[in-house]
């Protein structure tokens, strides 16, 4: 079926296009570093809280990085709440497009569907991983 093929080349475009967004902020850690974010977040939240919770993460970063870990806790919290935001930006577009990607009932209705993540992406400075 034409339609069905126009539908999932142009949810390649979708998808291909918010990883190309996403990857302002991302394409400069390592994948398992970025895999660790999650966890280095509750870390950091946690230990928010508490001082005294256990922080083995956050521990290792702060000793292996030679940075006092209250400055480290800060800054994975600052980052997670960026990276939220854009990622958040991010996926809402892309799911708002995938919407309009099923309600299309028309070759023609697939093919005007503009796939554009720039205005997020733009957003994000060139520098939002770096400190002074």
């Amino acid at each position: 079926n034409t339609l069905e093929l126009v539908k999932r080349s142009k949810l390649n475009e979708i998808n291909l296009k918010a990883d190309e967004a996403l990857s302002k902020v991302t394409s400069i850690y390592p994948q398992m570093e970025i895999v660790s974010w999650y966890k280095q977040e509750i870390e950091a939240a946690a230990y928010r809280k508490d001082p005294t919770v256990h922080t083995p993460m956050t521990d290792a970063i702060s000793m292996y990085r030679g940075i006092d870990k209250e400055i480290l806790v800060d800054r994975i919290l600052e980052k997670a709440d960026l990276f939220a935001l854009v990622s958040g930006a991010t996926f809402g577009r892309r799911q708002g497009l995938e919407d309009a990607l099923q309600r299309a009932t028309t070759v023609d209705a697939v093919k005007a569907i503009v796939v554009d993540y720039t205005d997020i992406s733009s957003q994000i400075p060139d520098n939002i991983w770096q400190y002074e």
